[in-house]
């Protein structure tokens, strides 16, 4: 409790200096009204990797709040008082856990709106889109997970649907990573499938004389990526408990270290961008010397009508989701949140 307390009161003091990160934040949740910057979708990014570290600063608010933890001899029902809670799984737990991808997913339709780009923009919101869609899921059909519980096969067809769904988020993010986030590339633009060194980038910043770095980013990010995807391991599979218990809470902080890799290679990134396109010197390249203007972009209607199917699809299956949901309020809570 003195952590969390300790964690708030550093949020605001000293206040002259705090005051710009509650800023930022507000720039960040009305991201939608305003044009995005770089460092709004960087700090949101941050955001979607600590999503489980939120549900559990919660779950240690709720367990303080109720009077459970000053008792002299906690009990296991008093730690599960929270998490049983109808409030807490209907209210809390899916606003911390859908709130970061929703923002992000509102960033990339922002950038849309301004740029009429669909690639990155749509793109890039497809992955936040998925996202939200298996948090929706994960929340109201999680029962299939449960240890000694009889599952419906309705419960087992959405519980496989979720695993395939979840196993596309990864793929395509981690993908998203390494292609467009660090903007590394096959060498000469072929796909050397079996080689280890195609990945090439003409700029680099980590370190000039040596790939290294970036290959073992790569593995990295795919190796943190596929430990996480053990959080899908049913309860009832041998060592789904085990995992349940022992290594979840280990992942929270394997996220924040690969989030933390990936933040390096991903402002290296954006550097090579802003100066490539001449936004950080003085100097800008005559008319002659510009390549062919750009296709007409798309109308103000149609940018509007494609955000409105957008938005429409994810909010649908949020709604199917939480119609066809039953609670069961004495089933323990478990959730794998993916990897934005």
């Amino acid at each position: 409790m003195l952590v969390i307390l300790g964690a708030l009161f550093a949020l605001v003091h000293p206040w002259k200096t705090r005051r710009q990160i509650w800023v930022l934040l507000f720039e960040i949740f009305t991201g939608f009204c305003r044009p995005v910057r770089f460092i709004h979708i960087f700090y949101a990014d941050w955001t979607t990797s600590f999503v489980k570290v939120f549900i559990a600063m919660a779950q240690a608010s709720c367990y303080y709040i109720s009077g459970a933890g000053f008792n002299e001899c906690p009990q296991p029902e008093d730690v599960q008082q929270c998490n049983e809670s109808v409030f807490f799984l209907n209210l809390v737990l899916p606003v911390l856990s859908t709130l970061p991808y929703l923002l992000r997913l509102l960033h990339c339709l922002r950038c849309y709106l301004d740029t009429h780009l669909r690639f990155p923009h749509i793109a890039n919101g497809f992955k936040y889109g998925i996202a939200l869609v298996i948090v929706a899921i994960g929340v109201t059909h999680g029962a299939w997970k449960q240890p000694g519980v009889p599952h419906p096969t309705r419960e087992l067809i959405v519980g496989n649907i979720w695993i395939c769904l979840y196993a596309i988020s990864t793929a395509y993010t981690y993908s998203w990573d390494v292609f467009m986030d660090w903007g590394l590339s096959f060498k000469d633009g072929r796909p050397y499938v079996l080689a280890f060194a195609p990945l090439r980038r003409q700029r680099r910043m980590v370190n000039k004389d040596s790939y290294w770095p970036y290959y073992t980013a790569v593995v990295a990010d795919l190796g943190l990526r596929f430990l996480w995807t053990l959080t899908l391991a049913p309860g009832f599979l041998p060592f789904g408990s085990f995992v349940n218990e022992y290594v979840k809470p280990l992942l929270m902080y394997a996220e924040i270290i690969r989030r933390a890799m990936w933040s390096i290679f991903r402002v290296e990134q954006e550097h090579l961008n802003q100066t490539a396109s001449y936004k950080q010197i003085e100097y800008v390249p005559l008319h002659f010397e510009r390549p062919a203007p750009p296709k007409r972009p798309p109308t103000l209607l149609s940018v509007l009508l494609e955000v409105g199917a957008f938005v429409f699809v994810v909010g649908a299956t949020y709604v199917v989701a939480f119609a066809t949901h039953q609670p069961d309020p004495g089933s323990n809570m478990t959730l794998a949140l993916p990897l934005a």
